[in-house]
């Protein structure tokens, strides 16, 4: 089979062409590819997710280099033997040039700047991720690059595609070192950056139009950025302006006070729910107190049993309520709360008394098909039933042994 023409490698612009197809085949999921006499579909690879269009009357939904370096198209029916007219979906064509391109001009500053090479690149669908070996780096150099990225961009330096051979490498002084052989594309950004990549680019810097940095993460000992870049960087802005007006309405402070504004916010908000937590404590050691007066008389084996079911109290509330029960001696207890059609349950004993955390699973947890854990003298966890709840509590309470 005779490789298809490239056309992506001559014109990253060109959105239509007509081509013969070449071969087809189905995959292993069922899925009909094709492979054309030329294509201008750029295969998903180097960190850049493939294009997506039309082929005369079927939708292109992937596009694919096999181990051959022969180009498969994806599509969801056959448009026939003829030739068909190819038509790339030009918005993510041109998304992913700005994102490829941004990408480039990133990597040279990091380089330049900070002295840190690219270890991976990935071109999400939301931002793109650029991974670079170094364990850290100073906010104010971070704001250096992406000052001298936009700085490039804003010149609209030419860039330019020019194939070579492997011979010819090493007087080029390219960024990193070429991952194949042979005859290879070199990628120039003309006065910084000189690459060996087969993706598709801006024609200058340009068109990238503005990039920006947006966060920020460690992994493996390294860093990795996370960045808007093109159309998505302008679309970004608008939001976070969109934000900041509504902070403002909202808070009745100018742009520059919000933040102060938050701060203090926050802290009372914590303050409150300091003075929240210590009421609701009070409240359900109340509670405790209670359930625990009202409790039958302690059992042969000394052990008072305190149950209780109660399908309105939060989670949060019944763990108060727990820990106010270790307080006693010789109790015994199991709470619960209906939770999304199961069941929130807690368990545990109060002073003088021991728990057989083996038994507690063995015997118990069966019962209401419980998960969970913990250690003395609680434990908690969901379960999938309250029908057989009082059984439940006698299981917990032969778990249970008073030995003070």
């Amino acid at each position: 089979m005779t490789m298809a023409d490239l056309l992506y490698h001559h014109d990253s612009h060109l959105d239509r062409f007509e081509a013969n197809v070449t071969g087809r085949r189905t995959t292993k999921d069922g899925v009909l590819e094709l492979s054309l006499n030329q294509t201008a579909f750029y295969p998903e690879g180097g960190g850049q997710p493939c294009d997506t269009g039309r082929l005369g009357g079927a939708s292109v939904i992937a596009v694919r280099k096999d181990g051959h370096g022969e180009v498969w198209h994806a599509v969801d029916s056959d448009p026939g033997d003829g030739p068909v007219e190819g038509r790339i979906d030009w918005g993510r064509r041109f998304d992913y040039m700005q994102q490829h391109t941004g990408q480039h001009i990133l990597s040279a500053c990091f380089l330049k700047v900070a002295g840190f090479e690219t270890v991976s690149v990935h071109q999400g669908t939301e931002y793109t991720t650029i991974e670079f070996a170094a364990s850290d780096c100073p906010d104010e150099i971070e704001l250096d690059i992406e000052d001298m990225a936009n700085r490039i961009i804003a010149e609209r330096r030419p860039v330019r595609s020019f194939w070579c051979d492997e011979s010819e490498v090493a007087g080029l002084d390219l960024r990193r070192e070429p991952k194949v052989g042979g005859r290879i594309r070199i990628v120039e950004i003309e006065g910084l950056d000189r690459v060996a990549c087969g993706g598709v680019h801006t024609d200058n810097t340009g068109d990238v139009s503005l990039v920006r940095m947006i966060g920020r993460e460690r992994i493996r000992g390294r860093l990795r950025y996370a960045f808007k870049i093109g159309a998505r960087a302008h679309t970004h802005h608008r939001s976070v302006r969109d934000i900041a007006q509504r902070l403002m309405d909202v808070l009745s402070v100018p742009e520059e006070r919000i933040v102060e504004r938050v701060i203090a916010l926050d802290a009372r908000l914590q303050e409150r729910e300091r003075e929240l937590g210590a009421v609701e404590r009070e409240l359900e050691a109340e509670r405790a107190h209670r359930l625990v007066q009202n409790a039958r008389q302690a059992d042969d084996a000394g052990r008072i049993v305190v149950s209780a079911f109660d399908e309105e109290a939060d989670p949060a509330r019944l763990r108060r309520r727990a820990e106010a029960l270790c307080a006693y001696d010789g109790v015994v207890f199991a709470l619960g709360t209906a939770d999304s059609g199961g069941v929130v349950w807690i368990a545990g004993h109060g002073k003088g008394v021991q728990m057989d955390q083996r038994r507690l699973r063995e015997e118990a947890f069966p019962i209401i098909e419980a998960r969970g854990g913990g250690k003395p003298p609680i434990f908690q966890g969901k379960g999938a039933s309250m029908e057989r709840w009082d059984a439940f509590v006698e299981a917990v309470c032969r778990c249970a042994e008073v030995t003070g």
